[in-house]
């Protein structure tokens, strides 16, 4: 079955274009053949094709052949986390890596593995979690249902564990881990008071996340001694003071964050322009009449870059009152606590310089929801 790519490989669109022209010029059979030959070779090495193959076998209800196809697909994908992505959308089970080769951390680095709430899809990440606690200290704090699950993701002197039931009196789903967030700093001070040593690193990360470059995780973070990097709230690392700032964040979301998405916070515009666009600063508010209306992340960066220092004013002591224009927001999250706004509001607020590093690079599978 043939399929069309919807990222064509620039050497296939060559083949058929010369194929179009030997069959108009009625070349001899032999070269035709050999430049079909050429285009299917390619095509079978084409993880973009198989991702298309597979579509069509699953719209005729053909799951054999489309799990088939995109398990080629997966298999050729690399790190190409566009059509890592789209995997994940037909098929999630098989888009995950068997971690062998972690890079180790930085001479030097005494570095703290949190991971904060549910331990969903633990097992698609066991094997990072097992290797990254051969380097270093895991701190769980997830419920009593993933008691014998998180007692087995690491050795018993390389685990802290703590059960903490979900609070009931926070009301949006995503705050709970921001709860769990701040347990696993509490179980990382207490560790620290034991050993007589602080931890020179903090990493964030998430059992249900499909992480591209998992080998070079450590190595990455570690490879600078201070400095903060993200991929959204989703998982994010950096040096011991910086990461222990978000026990403040926990206790900040009744007043400060629950229940004013609408609410205009002052803008500290520098902290944005030294970041990356690797958490939703652009889901902040931003007046219209002060940015206009940019329609992407890039358009209203250029705006505040070429605003300069009355801008950057401007945006800080705008007052609270309702915007006459409206706002422009360029992502939305939930209407009570976006957590990914959330999360950069307060490091807009601290004046936090957000990196990015490739090996935090990654996506929650779609059907973590549906795995214990």
């Amino acid at each position: 079955m043939r399929v069309q790519a919807q990222v064509p490989h620039r050497e296939a669109e060559g083949l058929l274009q010369k194929i179009m022209e030997a069959r108009l010029m009625n070349d001899g059979k032999g070269e035709l053949a050999l430049l079909q030959e050429r285009l299917l070779r390619l095509e079978e090495n084409d993880p973009w094709i198989a991702l298309e193959r597979g579509k069509a076998y699953q719209a005729r209800n053909d799951r054999a052949p489309a799990l088939a196809q995109w398990q080629q697909a997966f298999s050729l994908s690399g790190q190409d986390l566009v059509l890592l992505r789209k995997l994940n959308d037909c098929s999630p089970h098989l888009v995950q890596r068997h971690v062998q080769n972690l890079k180790p951390p930085a001479p030097g680095s005494r570095v703290a593995i949190v991971l904060p709430g549910e331990l969903r899809c633990w097992q698609r990440n066991a094997s990072l979690f097992i290797a990254l606690s051969e380097h270093c200290d895991l701190f769980i704090c997830t419920s009593e249902s993933y008691a014998e699950v998180a007692k087995g993701l690491a050795a018993a002197p390389h685990l802290r564990v703590r059960l903490v039931e979900d609070d009931p009196t926070l009301p949006v789903p995503s705050m709970q881990q921001w709860m769990r967030l701040a347990h696993c700093l509490d179980m990382i001070r207490i560790r620290e008071k034991e050993s007589g040593h602080e931890y020179t690193h903090i990493i964030k990360l998430r059992s249900d996340y499909f992480y591209v470059q998992p080998e070079d995780l450590l190595a990455s973070v570690t490879g600078t001694r201070s400095g903060f990097w993200a991929c959204s709230d989703k998982v994010f690392g950096g040096d011991r003071a910086t990461m222990m700032l978000w026990d403040a964040f926990h206790q900040a979301i009744p007043g400060f964050f629950d229940n004013n998405e609408d609410r205009y916070f002052p803008v500290n515009m520098m902290q944005i322009l030294r970041s990356e666009d690797s958490f939703k600063w652009f889901g902040m508010l931003f007046p219209v009449e002060v940015v206009g209306k940019p329609d992407a992340p890039v358009e209203l960066r250029k705006i505040l870059l070429g605003g300069g220092e009355p801008l950057a004013r401007t945006l800080a002591t705008y007052g609270a009152k309702a915007s006459p224009l409206g706002y422009t927001r360029l992502f939305q999250g939930h209407e009570r606590f976006a957590s990914e706004v959330s999360f950069a509001r307060f490091l807009n607020f601290t004046g936090v310089s957000v990196g990015w590093k490739p090996a935090l690079s990654g996506f929650l599978w779609s059907d973590r929801h549906q795995y214990i």
